[in-house]
This record gives structure tokens, C-alpha cells and sequence, in this order.
């Protein structure tokens, strides 16, 4: 997916590397850090699952690369962020593979 949007590449890299805001927009998830990058839980009463994230490059404000390793969620994410015109344009390219799901 690519988009186009208004604001400057740093401050685009900010927003979209403020893991705990993920939360925000997912719903009944919460967002904690670890020491390799973060860890999404969503959760309804006692049943949910943790979607476990690392970060394993690092590049501000260019790009980074998140791997999941969950038992339930796994996969990964490279994300770029370049400058264009006054703003900035993100490419984000995922593959996730859910347990259980063709």
C-alpha cells in the first residue's frame, strides 16, 4: 500500500513508529513496549492473544521493518516513508500468516 499525506517524513516516521498509539485504532487492543520493539494485546475479558512484534531494522526517517512472532500472528512489515512535495509518502508492504487460517 502506498500513501500520500501531508505531513513532513519525521514527523510521519513519529506517528507511525508510536507503538502504543497503535492501540488507538485497533480495537479491545492494548499496546506495551518491550526491549525488541512491542507487543499488541487484544483481548476480551480473559480471552485474547498477544501479537508479538520486533523490530529488526531501523533507519529514521527512512524506514524500519517489524517481524511478528506470535504463536497465533506471524509474519512481517517493512514500511518507508520518502519525502514528496511538502509531505510525505509512505509504502507499506506486509505479509501475515494468522494460525489456523488458510
Amino acid at each position: 500500500m502506498t500513501q500520500e499525506v501531508s505531513t513532513s517524513p519525521e514527523a510521519t516516521f513519529a506517528l507511525l513508529t508510536d507503538w502504543t498509539r497503535h492501540g488507538d485504532v485497533v480495537p479491545l487492543t492494548r499496546v506495551r513496549l518491550t526491549d525488541s520493539g512491542f507487543v499488541a494485546r487484544t483481548a476480551l475479558g480473559p480471552l485474547g492473544f498477544d501479537d508479538v512484534m520486533d523490530v529488526e531494522s531501523w533507519d529514521p526517517p527512512r524506514s524500519f521493518r517489524i517481524v511478528k512472532r506470535g504463536r497465533l500472528v506471524q509474519g512481517w512489515a517493512d514500511v518507508e516513508v520518502a519525502p514528496h512535495g511538502t509531505g510525505a509518502v509512505v509504502t507499506w508492504t506486509e505479509a501475515v500468516h494468522v494460525w489456523g487460517v488458510p
